[in-house]
């Protein structure tokens, strides 16, 4: 559990503090995610901020997962992603970028 939380503590930090993730670029790697959900949030994350510098919002990330997957026969996997990406949006990040990388 303690590395789920870390690791949503991770996102959060990424997804919502562009200074962190400019400072923290090549230190976090998708290694450091034990599910797709959160590997997939992962991947869009640093896929938007590597072409456009900008953070990973809410309707950017509707937009990607309406992109890649079919609504019809991938429902369940579309509502699991959603469900984490809101659980990450409302975890609290209780240490440092730089200590919770280190703990990954």
């Amino acid at each position: 559990m303690k590395t789920v939380n870390e690791e949503r503590q991770l996102l959060h930090s990424l997804m919502t503090n562009k200074i962190n993730m400019q400072r923290t670029l090549g230190k976090h790697r998708k290694e450091f995610f034990t599910t797709n959900a959160r590997l997939f949030i992962y991947d869009c994350l640093t896929s938007l901020f590597d072409d456009k510098r900008i953070l990973l919002n809410k309707n950017q990330f509707e937009f990607e997962i309406n992109k890649r997957f079919d609504p019809e026969k991938d429902k369940v996997k579309i509502e699991d992603y959603k469900v984490e990406y809101d659980i990450i949006h409302k975890t609290p990040i209780t240490d440092d970028i730089d200590i919770i990388i280190e703990r990954l």
